[in-house]
């Protein structure tokens, strides 16, 4: 809404209608994740009017061991959002595998990799596979929450910048977006 003033210098508000999109944002993780529960998701953003689904692409996931990457839920779970339900996913890319992990302890997932290049080569798979319906890559998730990123400043940049990299590289239109802040 923005205010106009009349030739009488009164005050009428004007009407300039704003287009919102209208989200939502699912993590699937392993152990609960399955092209049945998906597809409700799915259902729920068609009924809703959602036309963005944001959700975590997991390293530690999809590369269990170094260059070694499953991808089995989620190319037909790509296809599925896409082409079936026309929704735009806006993956955040995130979670160390503890192969990558500079931190060898319980929480290795959430401490900066020992080489940001790992995650570059990471993202780089990523983009390679799904870049003709993903064009935007958020790298990591709250780097400011100790719950999802024990590493330094320094230590985000350089995977951010590793991540970009690789992004612009396999994708050069795509939208870069850095972690979203808690």
């Amino acid at each position: 809404r923005t205010i106009a003033r009349s030739e009488r210098g009164a005050v009428a508000p004007s009407l300039r209608f704003q287009t919102l999109t209208l989200g939502l944002c699912e993590d699937y993780p392993k152990s609960s994740r399955s092209l049945e529960h998906a597809r409700q998701d799915l259902e729920i953003c068609r009924a809703s009017g959602a036309k963005v689904l944001r959700i975590a692409f997991s390293w530690l996931d999809m590369e269990p061991t170094p260059g070694t990457y499953d991808f089995s839920f989620w190319d037909d779970f790509v296809r599925m959002a896409v082409d079936e339900y026309h929704v735009r996913l806006i993956p955040y890319v995130c979670y160390t595998p503890r192969w990558a992990a500079a931190d060898q302890g319980d929480d290795y997932w959430h401490a900066p990799p020992r080489d940001p290049q790992d995650f570059g080569r990471f993202v780089a798979a990523l983009v390679a596979r799904y870049h003709t319906r993903i064009h935007s890559w958020e790298l990591w998730n709250e780097p400011d929450n100790a719950a999802y990123w024990t590493g330094s400043v320094a230590q985000f940049a350089d995977l951010v910048l590793a991540g970009s990299h690789a992004v612009r590289a396999g994708d050069p239109g795509a939208l870069v977006v850095v972690g979203g802040i808690a």
